[in-house]
């Protein structure tokens, strides 16, 4: 007896999009009615995830100094109310990727300047509050500082994911950066700049 021909080419298809064969398929909503039955996960509104741009952070050495706290939050997106609003009900902030690099050389030829992660405290940094974190440490050299430093940051407790009206603000996270002379050995004058995104959830339609 002869062996079987094995089915290689069966066909593959997925909800919506194309198959195997590049034919467009069509896909249905979800169910609007629980019909005889209603579960928690459909008494809960449709979510809807989008990474959004924030404006840029500044954070200016001056004199040797910096003791800044930049708020990661929906504020840092332009119009958010306007442009979200008219179509969801609520959102919160899960995570952010971002980048620091010097944008104004400044005077600066010595020293480090140290940014860290807060999920706590919106107050100014101190030298202590900055010792006690796990720290990005950046030169503050002007001749030899062209790099880029990566700064990620997820929501780690529940109080982060929170639900939250758009027309309100809740800020999860604080990005803070602090240095002085006398512990960091800075000197001079100098400016960074944080570019990136945030991702956003947002739940319940208008």
């Amino acid at each position: 007896m002869g062996k079987k021909r094995s089915k290689k080419n069966k066909k593959r298809s997925g909800g919506g999009g194309l198959d195997a064969v590049n034919i467009i398929r069509g896909s249905l909503p979800s169910l609007t009615s629980g019909g005889n039955r209603l579960t928690s996960t459909q008494s809960v509104g449709r979510v809807v995830g989008l990474d959004v741009p924030i404006a840029p952070i500044f954070f200016t050495v001056t004199a040797a100094s910096l003791a800044s706290a930049a708020a990661i939050n929906s504020s840092l997106i332009p119009t958010f109310s306007t442009r979200f609003g008219s179509t969801f009900v609520e959102y919160r902030l899960l995570g952010m990727r971002a980048r620091l690099r010097m944008s104004e050389p400044g005077t600066a030829t010595a020293g480090i300047a140290a940014f860290y992660l807060d999920e706590k405290s919106a107050s100014a940094p101190t030298l202590v509050s900055t010792l006690d974190h796990v720290r990005l440490e950046v030169s503050l050299v002007t001749q030899s500082n062209d790099k880029i430093y990566e700064i990620d940051w997820k929501a780690n407790d529940l109080l982060d994911v929170e639900w939250t009206p758009i027309g309100t603000v809740s800020t999860p996270v604080w990005l803070k950066g602090y240095t002085d002379a006398a512990n960091f050995g800075a000197a001079g004058t100098i400016q960074y700049v944080l570019t990136g995104a945030v991702r956003l959830q947002f739940r319940g339609l208008q």
